[in-house]
């Protein structure tokens, strides 16, 4: 089905979406969407990604391609009005226990009818990485969250897909169910998270996961929770310790209000512990001392590791993932979604790499 009428509309170049019509704008068959070669915590420049797509001639066209709301995020026109299938996988996370044991990224798959002049906003999870945005992926004692992926209608914070990264890696006792990107928006263990709307055992979907001993991952509407005690604002600046994942819409909200700017989907910084930064697309930072993993970013964040309730979660949770109920031919990593099995293909496998996204006109 098209989308809503509620959020369509020709609102010119800097709105929602561009006039509804019927032409062809430019050749295009499928294209994969990546990060550019970037690692760490912060998204890749437009210049790098029209580089990346050199031999698309529509990502040299600014009508066609562009920066969203920050630097990472990709702004691209749909072509012509169709049946598109989306693919979207969030990223690995880190292993400081040396074992490539990390979390894996949750890969889903859907099919939309999308319009000509549509435009989609995509955030690309990228992997954990050192502080010179080298892939350090396996650093000993230190575990980031790798980022989530989003695939959302531009200038809104209406999503067709997300799929959540990886949680790092520290213990043996986590499950790969439990650390890699949950196929569900709220993750496993979503009783121990914290969200600004509501704590405890009762946490709102699309905010991030709870940080202890390690940030929490971001979420599609907040920043992932870093260590207890920690300055939320240096979270977001990425200033302090065990840092949370920042949200894809804002920085890092706290009592329903978006305090501390526009730190877009960041990842978290846990400078002091190995140096081991979240992926962009909200991996929250790990924490060496209590070798703990951070949580994966994604529609809801992943739980930060936290060893004061056990061994079991030393390791960062995957972050969530998402449909739109307007998505058919549905598929994910585990052929599981929030309402079962049912009408679910299993893909089979989990993302063991950076995040992307590729689009196919059917």
């Amino acid at each position: 089905m098209p989308f809503n009428a509620s959020v369509r509309g020709s609102y010119g170049a800097t709105g929602r979406f561009g006039a509804a019509g019927g032409g062809i704008l430019y050749a295009f068959t499928s294209h994969t969407f990546t990060t550019g070669g970037k690692h760490g915590r912060f998204g890749p420049t437009l210049a790098s990604l029209q580089s990346a797509y050199s031999g698309q001639s529509w990502a040299q066209n600014a009508l066609y391609f562009s920066q969203g709301r920050a630097e990472g995020y990709q702004v691209w026109t749909v072509p012509q009005t169709g049946i598109y299938q989306i693919e979207a996988a969030g990223s690995r996370g880190s292993d400081g226990a040396g074992t490539n044991a990390y979390g894996k990224g949750a890969i889903m798959r859907a099919r939309f009818t999308l319009s000509a002049s549509d435009k989609l906003e995509i955030l690309v999870g990228q992997q954990p990485s050192d502080t010179s945005d080298n892939a350090a992926i396996n650093v000993s004692g230190a575990a980031a969250g790798g980022g989530g992926t989003f695939v959302v209608i531009y200038n809104t914070t209406t999503p067709l897909v997300i799929a959540g990264g990886g949680g790092g890696r520290y213990s043996s006792a986590t499950t790969d169910a439990i650390r890699s990107g949950q196929t569900k928006r709220q993750p496993l263990y979503a009783g121990y998270n914290y969200s600004p709307a509501s704590s405890g055992s009762n946490p709102v979907i699309g905010y991030g996961g709870s940080g202890y001993h390690a940030g929490g991952g971001g979420g599609l509407l907040g920043g992932g929770i870093p260590y207890p005690g920690r300055s939320l604002a240096d979270s977001a600046a990425g200033i302090d310790n065990r840092a949370g994942g920042q949200a894809y819409t804002h920085g890092a909200s706290f009592n329903g209000s978006n305090d501390f700017g526009t730190y877009y989907g960041i990842g978290g910084n846990a400078s002091g512990y190995a140096n081991v930064l979240g992926g962009f697309g909200g991996g929250g930072g790990g924490h060496s001392g209590n070798n703990t993993g951070g949580g994966g970013g994604g529609y809801s964040g992943g739980l930060g590791g936290q060893t004061s309730l056990g061994g079991s979660y030393n390791d960062g949770v995957g972050g969530g993932s998402f449909f739109a109920a307007s998505a058919t031919n549905r598929a994910t990593s585990d052929g599981y979604y929030d309402d079962g099995n049912t009408g679910i293909t299993s893909i089979g496998s989990y993302n063991d790499g950076p995040g992307y996204v590729i689009i196919t006109k059917l």
